[in-house]
C-alpha cells in the first residue's frame, strides 16, 4: 500500500497518520547532538565516557560508553542513535529541551511523548514533561525493568503556535539513575473509534481502495 492509500485509510478510520504533526526537531537523535539543548554535559561516545554523573551522549548502544549499562539498540530501528544519560543528583535537571518543526494550533490537544528505558537496574529515572515551563504530569513517570523501551506521555492544550518542550529528571540518586531516551514526539492524540464503527469504516475504506484499483 502506498503512502497516499495509508493516509486515506487512516483518515477514514479516524486514526491520526503517524507522519502527521509528529515533528520534534531531531526527536529520533539520528542527526546526533544537535537540534536540542540539555542541562547535562555532552561527552563523545566511547569506552567509559559515561562514568561521570550528569553527562549524556548520543550513540547506538549504551554499553559501548559504560560497561555496566544495558546492551540496548535504539527504539526506532534497533541500529540507530539515541540519547544515553548518566543521571544527576540535582532535582528536576533538564535532560532534553526542544521544539516542534511545525506550528501548533491554539486550542488543539496534543500528546507529548518519548520512548525511554532504564540502562541500569538501580534507582530508575523519574521523568517530568513540561511545556513552556509548566509541568504536565502530576507525578514523575518511571520506566520499569532494564533494557526495555517503554513509551511515556502526557497531554496538553496548545496556548501558542510555538512552544518549548522539556523532559526533566527528578531522581536524585547517584547510584543507578541511568536511562535512555528516543523518538520524542508531539502529535494530536489518535481518536479511538467504537469497535462497530471501526469495522464499518474499515470495510468501506477497503472497498473504495479495491474500486480505485480496478479503475
Amino acid at each position: 500500500m502506498n503512502l497516499r492509500k495509508r493516509f486515506f485509510t487512516a483518515s477514514v478510520l479516524g486514526i491520526a497518520p503517524l507522519a502527521a504533526h509528529a515533528g520534534i526537531i531531531n526527536g529520533d537523535f539520528e542527526a546526533g547532538n544537535t537540534g536540542f539543548t540539555s542541562a547535562y554535559t555532552y561527552v563523545n561516545p566511547g569506552t567509559d565516557s559515561l562514568y561521570p554523573e550528569s553527562v549524556y551522549t548520543i550513540d547506538t548502544n549504551a554499553q559501548a560508553s559504560h560497561p555496566a549499562f544495558s546492551n540496548l539498540g535504539d527504539h526506532t530501528s534497533g541500529s540507530g542513535k539515541y540519547m544515553i544519560v548518566n543521571g544527576s543528583g540535582a532535582a528536576d535537571k533538564t535532560v532534553w529541551e526542544g521544539t516542534t518543526d511545525f506550528e501548533l494550533i491554539i486550542g488543539q490537544t496534543y500528546s507529548f511523548s518519548a520512548w525511554v528505558a532504564n540502562v541500569h537496574d538501580a534507582n530508575p529515572a523519574q521523568l517530568q514533561f513540561k511545556v513552556d515551563g509548566v509541568a504536565l504530569n502530576a507525578t514523575p513517570l518511571s520506566p520499569t525493568g532494564v533494557g526495555q523501551w517503554q513509551q511515556i506521555s502526557a497531554t496538553f492544550v496548545a496556548t501558542s503556535t510555538t512552544s518549548l518542550f522539556t523532559l526533566s529528571n527528578s531522581q536524585l540518586a547517584l547510584n543507578g539513575n541511568d536511562f535512555a531516551v528516543d523518538d520524542i514526539m508531539v502529535a494530536p492524540p489518535a481518536p479511538v473509534p467504537e469497535p462497530a464503527t471501526m469495522a464499518v469504516l474499515a470495510a468501506g475504506a477497503l472497498g473504495l481502495i479495491r474500486r480505485r484499483r480496478r479503475a
